[in-house]
């Protein structure tokens, strides 16, 4: 059976540090230019721009980067199914078009992850990694794609191929490469530990919050839903300036494996096992 994995985007995460990258230059790059700068410039929901830039595509289809510039504001939106009708077929017709800029098969790719959808992830990150032009990509967008490729072959479990992955695109230049490299020997190194109580850098996240109040509120109701000790549930503050909450912290990964599937037993069916080794651990001061 292959082990799973489900582990902290440490190359995706919020605000958007995926390879989104600018610079579409299709034909004219876009007939409106500036309904494109209010997608771009724009994170929150919008329903008139959203309903502006439908209509627009509804009368031409052939502005392809207007179709990756709300494709990709749709991801951010967190829209992931709009966004993957507005991008299908998006990469092949740029490449026709003389752009190698951007890659639409990359967004849908982390619109996948985000929706526990790893298989259709890796995919998509295949998709972007295999074209033939793939060298004519900017060296950034490149090792971007590399990373992801490299993070999603992880989550399925297929570490080999995930570590050369990821060593080209540290080969590349990527940080973030390393640090993936360094989760994928943790992995390694933890699935080949007989003793799973040995300490790790994993642990079950079984909630996660905006602000430390609310994440400090979640901990309490989660130590009643789990009916575990206060003291045994951590809070950690992510890179992208979100919460997050732990069922312990620091354990092996067979120990944070087994932390989640008894989340999920209790009912917290998005529980998932975080490699903890870029969060900051904070010390919570509201108990019963």
């Amino acid at each position: 059976m292959v082990l799973r994995l489900t582990v902290v985007l440490i190359c995706i995460s919020f605000p958007y540090s995926l390879a989104f990258a600018e610079g579409c230059t299709a034909g004219e790059s876009t007939s409106n230019p500036a309904l494109a700068q209010k997608i771009i410039s724009t994170d929150s929901s919008n329903t008139d721009l959203i309903k502006q830039a439908s209509e627009y595509l509804t009368e031409n289809q052939s502005d392809l980067c207007m179709r990756y510039y709300f494709g990709r504001y749709l991801t951010r939106l967190e829209r992931y199914g709009q966004s993957r009708t507005v991008l299908a077929g998006l990469e092949n017709e740029l490449a026709r078009s003389g752009n190698t800029n951007v890659s639409p098969e990359n967004v849908i790719g982390f619109g996948f992850l985000s929706e526990g959808n790893n298989d259709s992830a890796l995919e998509a990150f295949q998709n972007a990694a295999q074209v033939s032009y793939f060298d004519n990509f900017p060296n950034d967008l490149k090792t971007k794609i590399l990373n992801n490729l490299g993070y999603a072959q992880m989550q399925v479990g297929r570490y080999d191929e995930a570590s050369e992955t990821l060593k080209q695109a540290a080969e590349l230049g990527s940080s973030r490469a390393f640090r993936n490299l360094a989760a994928v020997a943790s992995i390694v190194s933890t699935l080949e530990e007989s003793d799973t109580s040995q300490p790790g850098a994993f642990a079950a996240i079984v909630g996660s919050a905006k602000s430390l109040s609310t994440a400090e509120s979640s901990l309490l109701q989660i130590s009643h839903k789990l009916n575990v000790e206060q003291s045994n549930i951590s809070v950690f503050r992510m890179n992208n300036g979100r919460y997050s909450i732990s069922l312990g912290r620091f354990k092996s990964y067979p120990a944070a494996i087994s932390d989640r599937d008894k989340a999920v037993e209790a009912g917290i069916s998005d529980s998932y096992v975080a490699w903890l080794t870029d969060w900051e651990l904070i010390e919570t001061t509201m108990r019963e």
